[in-house]
């Protein structure tokens, strides 16, 4: 896969930079606060990226998420076209639009919907093969770094683990990688967005395929490791069919 890579630090080390589109759902294109907010905490996280696995994003695009001509105000106040709440829920709206940016190739796409009724509960969802973030913009802003953090280490391997203190904890998470979550970042590192090809080569698959096994014989209850030995085996058998995971599959 084409990758766009610039030097860093030394000349034997070098940064991938993976474009990002930003699509945000109706009720907040009229305020281009989020634009700012969300660039911002991008730039701050990709300090993080970097000391993790030596990638950096870029925003290529910022969009709106169209509700169709024959949606009204007044109509969608009372029959809203897209989902109010979980970030689950609006998957499917932003699963189906191309890529925005002709001038990149195809990275992250983010969709910021509303925090809605529900609050901040269940603040966001990553859809490993599909690249695609869906994003509450919180009320309390300060908690959008974390939930944009973990979210985008799922796209590149990660699973929810019992693991105190990491980023992908379940009871007592940090702002920081745990080794295996490490580890696992840096096999996908290259990982392609494509949608016509694996996200993986044969061999960053077989790494991948070891370091989940391996978590998973700790007999830690990660359920979430199955599904990506699962997904990842079906890519290099012949003949099987990998589909992208929906609406709550986090990882590969």
């Amino acid at each position: 896969m084409a990758a766009s890579m610039v030097p860093i630090f030394s000349a034997g080390r070098t940064v991938r930079t993976v474009p990002v589109a930003i699509v945000a759902a109706p009720g907040l294109g009229t305020n281009d606060t989020w634009k700012v907010e969300l660039t911002r905490i991008i730039m701050d996280l990709n300090i993080h990226l970097r000391d993790a696995m030596d990638v950096r994003l870029k925003i290529v695009s910022y969009g709106n998420l169209n509700p169709g001509p024959s949606f009204s105000r007044e109509a969608g106040a009372a029959h809203p076209p897209f989902p109010s709440s979980s970030p689950r829920d609006w998957l499917p709206s932003f699963s189906d639009l191309p890529w925005p940016s002709a001038k990149s190739e195809r990275g992250i796409l983010i969709g910021l919907v509303p925090e809605g009724p529900d609050g901040p509960a269940d603040p966001g969802i990553a859809d490993y093969l599909n690249g695609i973030i869906v994003l509450k913009y919180l009320t309390a802003k300060d908690g959008m770094p974390f939930v944009l953090f973990h979210e985008i280490c799922h796209l590149f391997g990660a699973v929810d683990l019992e693991e105190k203190g990491s980023l992908m904890s379940r009871t007592a998470p940090r702002f920081r990688p745990d080794a295996f979550t490490a580890s696992i970042m840096r096999a996908n590192r290259d990982r392609s967005f494509r949608r016509d090809v694996r996200p993986l080569s044969p061999e960053k698959i077989m790494e991948a395929v070891s370091l989940y096994a391996d978590r998973q014989s700790l007999g830690l209850g990660e359920w979430q490791l199955g599904i990506c030995l699962k997904k990842l085996r079906a890519m290099i058998e012949p003949g099987l069919q990998v589909q992208a995971p929906r609406q709550g599959q986090k990882a590969p």
